[in-house]
Order: structure tokens, then C-alpha cells, then sequence
């Protein structure tokens, strides 16, 4: 089931991995689709499709992805298919980010990518998309993430991180 304009699209961290020229090791590599039928065949063709080039040896089911676990050329790649969202076009599912510097995605045959992504990874400025911080804690982990590879994130992006978690509904832990 081949990647197309149309979906689905490899979009995410690993793309920006590859880019920067940083091994993947146990990173996964995201695939998002247009709908549950394209998702379907999509992993359905991962899976039926291994021989020669490559084994498929784990399938793990969540609410958020389907992912798959893939052996190939002696390595384990981890595809993850994403299925909590589904996407009309790359554009969508740029909005859909909440840090910049993921923003590239792979069509099948281009590298598609927002504006300035390559001036801000260039210069490892990470700045935050305030409308799809869903998951505050999330996207606090995933800022962790991208310090620790080097990247400096200003006060107004922090703020906007901080403002995210007051609109959230608060949970109280019993002790």
C-alpha cells in the first residue's frame, strides 16, 4: 500500500531525525491516513506484504495507534499508525502539531514541510503551536525531548505551554 499525496503520509519526528542526521534507535516512525479504511489497508499490506525484504513481528493495539514492529535489514523499526485522527490533506495535519520543527512529512515521492522549518531547525528554535496542545503534559515531555537534542525554547513559547495547562480541567489525586 504505497505512501501518496493522498495519504497516508510519514510525517513527524522521524523525519525530523533523518534530517538532522540523528539516529532513529528506538524512535518511531508515524504514518497518519485520511480515514479508518486507509489506515486498514495500510497495516493489513504492512503485515501481508513481509517476506524478503522484511519480517513483521509485533502488532500492539491502543486507542490512539496501531503499531507495528518490523525487522528489517537486522534492525526493529517501530510503525506507528496513528488512528485517534484522521487528516483531509498535509496541511491539516501540520495544524495538527504542536512543535514546529516535526512539521515535515513524506508523501511518497516529496518531502513536504511548513515555512521556516528549516531556518528553525538551522538555528534550533522550537516554537509551539498554542491551538494543538491537546495534551499539556504531552507536549511538555516531547519539549524535554527536543532541549535535550539542543533546541532553546523562548519565554513566549513556555507561556504558551503554562497557559495550556490552566485551561485544562484539573485533576485531583487521591493520597
Amino acid at each position: 500500500f504505497p505512501v501518496t499525496i493522498d495519504g497516508p503520509w510519514i510525517a513527524g519526528g522521524s523525519l525530523h531525525r533523518t534530517f538532522r542526521n540523528i539516529p532513529l534507535n528506538d524512535a518511531d516512525i508515524d504514518v497518519f491516513f485520511k480515514n479508518e479504511e486507509q489506515k486498514t489497508k495500510f497495516l493489513e499490506a504492512l503485515i501481508k506484504n513481509q517476506g524478503s525484504k522484511y519480517e513483521a513481528k509485533d502488532l500492539i493495539v491502543s486507542q490512539w495507534h496501531d503499531s507495528v514492529t518490523i525487522n528489517c535489514m537486522g534492525k526493529d523499526w517501530k510503525i506507528q499508525c496513528v488512528k485517534f485522527v484522521y487528516f483531509q490533506n498535509i496541511t491539516e495535519l501540520f495544524k495538527s502539531f504542536d512543535i514546529n520543527v516535526c512539521r515535515l512529512a513524506y508523501d511518497g515521492s516529496n518531502v513536504i514541510y511548513e515555512d521556516n522549518i528549516f531556518e528553525d531547525i538551522k538555528t534550533n528554535k522550537l516554537k509551539l503551536n498554542d491551538a494543538a496542545i491537546n495534551y499539556p503534559s504531552v507536549t511538555l515531555k516531547r519539549l524535554i525531548k527536543y532541549v535535550k537534542m539542543g533546541y532553546d525554547v523562548d519565554d513566549i513559547e513556555l507561556k504558551k505551554l503554562c497557559y495550556s495547562f490552566n485551561k485544562k480541567k484539573k485533576i485531583v489525586l487521591d493520597m
